[in-house]
């Protein structure tokens, strides 16, 4: 179905299956902001202590979400810190702070954001 089409639901809808693009595996330096929304999968191997930038979400419609999984990976000799920038927006963890990546090289730690932009 090409992407200009629109499925419009009246009533309950069950989707038993979605995909989600991933982009490729990129190397942090001490900043990287995660280009844009096409792929809701980042992966990202961290070389240094990093500051991770969320991307710009301008571009959402209204009254609908985007999620976005974001994968980091200890590279190196591990212990690499790892904050977190907006890009305008406000990050609310359910903590109240960002959660520590695992510091052992080569562990995986994921993030999922959830931005949703409705109207009322």
């Amino acid at each position: 179905t090409p992407a200009s089409t629109k499925l419009q639901v009246e009533g309950t809808l069950m989707v038993l299956a979605s995909v989600e693009a991933a982009a490729a595996r990129v190397n942090s330096t001490t900043e990287y902001t995660i280009p844009d929304t096409t792929m809701n999968v980042r992966r990202i191997t961290l070389t240094a202590g990093t500051t991770l930038t969320l991307p710009t979400i301008a571009s959402i419609p209204a009254n609908t979400a985007y999620n976005l999984t974001v994968r980091v990976v200890q590279g190196g000799t591990g212990n690499y810190s790892l904050a977190w920038g907006g890009n305008g927006n406000t990050i609310k963890w359910e903590t109240g702070s960002a959660p520590a990546p695992a510091l052992a090289v080569g562990k995986t730690t994921i993030y999922n954001f959830l931005y949703q932009k409705i109207l009322i």
